[in-house]
């Protein structure tokens, strides 16, 4: 069922999980416009990226630093032959 939306109505804009909204403003309204009803120009939702994972002594990580690493990335953490990990071997972009 379509909503009948009135001049100077407003919406909020909501992104995806993975996805944080860039702009002034999270809501768009509706306008007059050259004698024409018209939304504002809607925000961007850009994607959640984390800074490269840091190295670690006497160890490596999956990933390479010519790589994006993007919400829900996951990096492994492994040691050199003969040392142990401590702590957790995963790093997840949140």
């Amino acid at each position: 069922m379509a909503k009948n939306h009135q001049l100077g109505a407003t919406a909020n804009v909501v992104c995806d999980r993975g996805y944080r909204l860039e702009g002034a403003s999270p809501s768009i309204r509706c306008l007059l416009q050259e004698g024409k009803a018209v939304w504002s120009p809607l925000p961007a939702c850009q994607v959640i990226s984390c800074p490269p994972p840091p190295a670690i002594a006497h160890g490596q990580h999956s990933g390479n630093s010519s790589q994006e690493f993007v919400f829900g990335s996951i990096t492994t953490y492994t040691c050199e032959p003969g040392l142990e990990l401590v702590g957790q071997d995963t790093l997840l972009c949140k």
